[in-house]
């Protein structure tokens, strides 16, 4: 899902381009723990919780479905679920990735 993103190759470019001095060996070892740290952080930022974003979507698809078993069909209820559904289909699109 990362590599879909336009701008993750160039993140990863800046956050590895963090001046690190020492031996080769802990040079390497430093950035790739900087870089470890900045994606967590930035996968958040961007991305989300996909997991939590596919049970609210299910969640509130369900509530709208209820809503319609127990009204009857409105428009609005209709239109309402045909959001929800393509909120679901979306996070789930997500979670695959992820």
């Amino acid at each position: 899902m990362w590599t879909l993103h336009g701008r993750c190759k160039d993140f990863i470019a800046y956050v590895w381009n963090t001046k690190v001095t020492g031996c080769p060996m802990f040079v390497l070892n430093k950035k790739l723990h900087i870089l470890n740290t900045s994606l967590k952080s930035w996968n958040k930022n961007v991305f989300g919780d996909v997991h939590n974003l596919v049970h609210q979507s299910s969640n509130n698809l369900k509530l709208i479905q209820e809503s319609i078993n127990d009204y009857g069909p409105t428009d609005s209820l209709r239109v309402q679920e045909s959001l929800a559904q393509n909120d679901l289909e979306m996070a789930l699109a997500k979670e695959e990735l992820f």
